[in-house]
């Protein structure tokens, strides 16, 4: 379903387990990046209605993963700062070619490639967190994020 060429190092569940505050600090910001990715897609592309009615729901569903993982962080007690940016996104983004049509298609590949990863992270700690509040949230947010994935 993913089609993803390599699957998360088995050892990042226990790195994750080890440092939860971070997954959650890490996870907003992504939510908050994912949306911004969508909304900047639908600016450079707006003579393409059909695109922009495909992608601005994602728009809006990744603000509300947003608001669900910020509120996860008020619970827990868990203050939202910025974090130290990956060069994960950077990287890829350093790919997109410069010419259309080029450039549309590598930042979709690149969209759904983010939430590909993110989608089989979830499915990860879904099936490995121990604490189950947190599992259940991840298994809730899976099939959005795959969801997405296809849509790009």
């Amino acid at each position: 379903m993913l089609n993803l060429h390599s699957t998360t190092d088995p050892a990042w569940l226990a790195t994750a387990q080890q440092n939860l505050a971070e997954i959650l600090i890490d996870h907003a910001h992504c939510e908050k990046k994912a949306a911004g990715t969508a909304m900047n897609l639908i600016f450079a592309y707006v003579d393409n209605v059909e695109f922009i009615r495909r992608v601005s729901p994602i728009v809006t569903e990744e603000l509300e993963h947003f608001e669900l993982v910020l509120g996860l962080c008020e619970q827990r007690g868990i203050p939202f700062r910025r974090s130290k940016p990956s060069s994960y996104g950077k990287r890829l983004h350093e790919l997109i070619r410069r010419d259309e049509p080029g450039r549309a298609i590598d930042r979709c590949l690149i969209a759904a490639l983010i939430e590909a990863r993110s989608c089989e992270r979830f499915a990860v700690l879904r099936d490995g967190l121990a604490d189950r509040e947190l599992a259940e949230f991840y298994g809730s947010l899976f099939e959005s994020e795959a969801r997405h994935h296809a849509t790009y």
